[in-house]
Order: structure tokens, then C-alpha cells, then sequence
């Protein structure tokens, strides 16, 4: 049902540059695309990624922050404040 929603949702948008003009980044864009990659693929985007990705390159270490148990050892992002001051995104805006 989210899925459904979130795909409604794509008309309404109005990009800020003409398309294949100019790269832009937009995690709506990423999103659908791991909509797109579960229905055609027949399995989650976690599975698909450790399938398509990871197993054929035998990344054995690697997975995807979704599905980690414990983030304690886990990568983190960081971001820089207006003052050029690096601090760390919070785990729950990775999953």
C-alpha cells in the first residue's frame, strides 16, 4: 500500500532542472527504483541486493542498514553544520 502511494505521488512533482540536462539527486528517484527492482525481481530489495550484488562479488561482510540487528558496529554517515562543524546522522535516518 505504501508502495502505491508513493508511486501516486511522482506526478505532482515538478523538477527544478529539464530532465537529462543536469544531474540531480532525489532519494524519491531511488525509491522507486527499489519499487520497480522488488516487483520485477520477486524478492525484498535486501534480498535482491545480497543476490544480484553482494554474492556474486563475495562481499561476505557487507549488507544493508535495514536489516542489521545491531548497529553498534555499523558504518555511520556524518554532515557538516553551518559552521563547518562535522557531526554524526543518526542511525534511524539510515534504515
Amino acid at each position: 500500500m505504501i508502495a502505491l502511494l508513493y508511486i501516486r505521488r511522482f506526478k505532482y512533482l515538478n523538477g527544478s532542472q529539464r530532465l537529462r540536462e543536469k544531474f540531480l539527486y532525489s532519494g524519491m528517484n531511488y525509491g522507486l527504483a527499489m519499487i520497480i527492482s522488488e516487483r520485477l525481481g520477486g524478492k525484498t530489495w535486501e534480498e535482491l541486493i545480497k543476490q544480484e550484488i553482494f554474492d556474486p562479488l563475495q562481499m561476505t561482510s557487507s549488507t544493508v542498514m535495514s536489516i542489521i540487528p545491531d548497529l553498534s558496529n555499523a558504518a555511520r554517515g556524518y554532515v557538516y553544520t553551518p559552521n563547518y562543524t562535522l557531526i554524526p546522522v543518526e542511525f534511524s535516518l539510515s534504515r
